[in-house]
């Protein structure tokens, strides 16, 4: 099963956190954000993809810059993490709908990471949850 270990806020962890010593479950919904190029005059045209996961009662979600040709099936894990307690890990197990969310942006990669992680982090502030980004295409690390 993929693994994915997410750093987050202290108060975000200590919620998450005694949402478990409650035994209260953690909805989620993950699904895939595809941004593909527009007007591209030279070189082609490109796509990033981001897998996105919205803790619903959690008030938080995560969007996750993958490689194009990965894919994930089944369930995976995210292991949430803080700097106040960064060696106990909350595992939340989840699973990828079907659904993929496109849309269109001129620039290169980073421009169209950019702008879709800007776009989810003021669609998610409207609903009162904060909004984490992360860049797994290579070495790992936050955008």
């Amino acid at each position: 099963m993929l693994q994915i270990l997410c750093f987050i806020t202290s108060e975000d962890y200590l919620y998450l956190n005694s949402m478990g010593e409650k035994n209260i479950p953690v909805n989620f919904y993950a699904y895939t954000f595809e941004v593909d190029s527009v007007g591209e005059a030279e070189g082609g045209s490109s796509r990033v993809k981001v897998i996105v996961v919205e803790l619903i009662n959690a008030n938080m979600a995560l969007g996750f810059a993958v490689r194009n040709d990965m894919s994930i099936d089944g369930e995976f894990q995210l292991n949430f993490t803080s700097q106040d307690n960064p060696t106990n890990d909350i595992p939340i197990v989840c699973k990828l709908s079907k659904e993929v969310k496109r849309t269109s942006y001129t620039g290169d990669d980073i421009a169209k990471l950019e702008y879709l992680g800007l776009s989810l982090e003021k669609f998610y502030e409207g609903k009162g949850a904060t909004f984490y980004f992360y860049d797994l295409r290579g070495s790992g690390g936050a955008v």
